[in-house]
C-alpha cells in the first residue's frame, strides 16, 4: 500500500524529496523495509520519519535505519515543533487507533499537520471482550474504521478490509486499511503545492 502512494506521489510529480512520518512506528519495521529499487526512488528521493514513545523501540529501529531514515523517541500526542511543522506527503498510523481511547481527537490533531494523505491500518473485527486483546481499547468494524476517519475531518479515499483467518494459538489476522486525506480525492491531494 505504501509503495502505491509513493509511485502515485512520484507519477503527479509531487515535488522531491517525499516526506513521510510514521507515528508510533514501533522498531521502525515498515519504514526501514520499504523497498524503493523496486518502485525506481532512492533514499535521497524521500525523508522517512518515524516517531514512537518506547526508547528500545527508537534505539532498535536507529540500529538497523536504511538511509534516509530517521527515528525519535516521542510522544505521539506532544510532536515537537521541529515535527510538526514540516509538510508530510504521507502520515502513517498502523496497528495504533485501537490502542488509544479518544482517536477521534487525536486524528482531529492530523489537521495541525500538513500533509497529503494518511494512512491507517488495525485489527478488524476483534472479538472484545471474548478475546481482549490487551491494551485494545477498540475494535473496528470496516464500515467503523471509515467513518472514524469522516468524523475526524478526513475524506476517506480507499478502503479495504482483509479476511486472513485465525493463527496458531487463537488471535485473528484480519485486518482494516484506510487511506484518508483532508482533501476531497486522490487528485486533489497529489496536485495541491504546499
Amino acid at each position: 500500500m505504501i509503495e502505491f502512494l509513493l509511485v502515485a506521489l512520484k507519477n503527479a510529480n509531487c515535488p522531491k524529496p517525499y516526506r513521510w512520518l510514521d507515528l508510533a512506528c514501533g522498531g521502525g519495521e515498515i519504514l526501514n523495509f520499504i523497498n524503493l529499487d523496486k518502485i525506481g526512488l532512492t533514499a535521497e528521493d524521500i525523508e522517512f520519519i518515524g516517531i514512537d514513545a518506547s526508547p528500545s523501540e527508537i534505539d532498535w529501529a536507529n540500529c538497523v535505519a536504511q538511509p534516509g531514515r530517521s527515528f525519535y523517541c516521542e510522544s505521539v500526542f506532544s510532536i515537537p515543533e521541529k515535527i510538526q511543522d514540516q509538510r508530510y506527503d504521507i502520515v502513517s498510523a498502523f496497528e495504533f487507533l485501537e490502542h488509544i481511547i479518544d482517536p477521534i481527537a487525536f486524528l482531529r490533531t492530523l489537521s495541525s499537520f500538513k500533509h497529503r494523505l494518511f494512512i491507517c491500518g488495525s485489527p478488524l473485527d476483534e472479538q472484545v471482550p471474548l478475546m481482549f486483546v490487551p491494551h485494545h481499547a477498540w475494535s473496528y468494524s470496516h464500515a467503523g474504521y471509515k467513518h472514524l476517519l469522516e468524523a475526524a475531518g478526513q475524506t476517506c479515499l480507499y478502503s479495504s478490509s482483509a479476511y486472513i483467518g485465525k493463527y496458531i494459538g487463537g488471535g485473528y489476522l484480519d485486518w482494516n486499511t484506510c487511506i484518508s486525506s483532508p482533501f476531497p480525492t486522490f487528485e486533489n491531494a497529489l496536485t495541491f503545492t504546499f
